[in-house]
């Protein structure tokens, strides 16, 4: 039964943290989630194709393709020529730089904020326990980029990544990109 609640708890959290996630992105922005993933991303990788960015973002091709479009009528993503005839690359704008700094500071002062009951030794618990569950997560390269889709990368440099730890043990698929669903 212990378990149970345990993992009830855990749900509730991520959802409501998830809810917090939303509608600070709707409310600052009126962007999706999505929109907001794919401006880190391509802040973070510039060049990626829509095919690539469909998968970090677990969205089918259509859907990105229709994100894109709208990233791009905001002025905020432009699409280049890519490697091949068929394929464009996804570049941001200088409006597109400032808007996914925009969104990874609005995300980190929601999670600042879910975080700010606890003291600072339960925070460093916290966060060694985090570690171990997110790295528990992983099974692929593709799936560590979907998992961190929201993630500003360089906080996680000191000491190393935990997701981008177990994305690299051996034996781990190397699938570059994350799930079409």
């Amino acid at each position: 039964m212990r378990a149970a609640r345990q993992a009830n708890l855990l749900g509730a959290l991520a959802l409501g943290t998830v809810d917090r996630l939303r509608d600070a992105v709707l409310d600052r922005n009126a962007r999706s989630l999505s929109a907001g993933a794919a401006l880190i991303h391509l802040r973070l990788r510039p060049g990626q194709t829509i095919d690539l960015l469909a998968r970090v973002l677990g969205i089918s091709h259509p859907v990105a393709v229709r994100l894109v479009d709208r990233l791009e009528n905001e002025g905020l993503v432009d699409r280049r020529p890519g490697a091949d005839a068929r394929s464009r690359s996804l570049v941001l704008t200088k409006t597109g730089q400032r808007a996914a700094v925009a969104a990874l500071r609005n995300r980190l002062e929601v999670l600042d904020g879910v975080l700010a009951p606890l003291t600072v030794t339960e925070r460093d618990e916290l966060e060694r326990l985090l570690e171990k569950l997110l790295a528990g997560m992983i099974r692929s390269r593709g799936a560590a980029r979907h998992i961190c889709r929201l993630c500003d990368f360089p906080t996680c440099d000191q000491p190393a990544c935990p997701v981008d730890r177990a994305a690299e043990e051996p034996g781990m698929a190397t699938s570059p990109v994350g799930p079409v669903r």
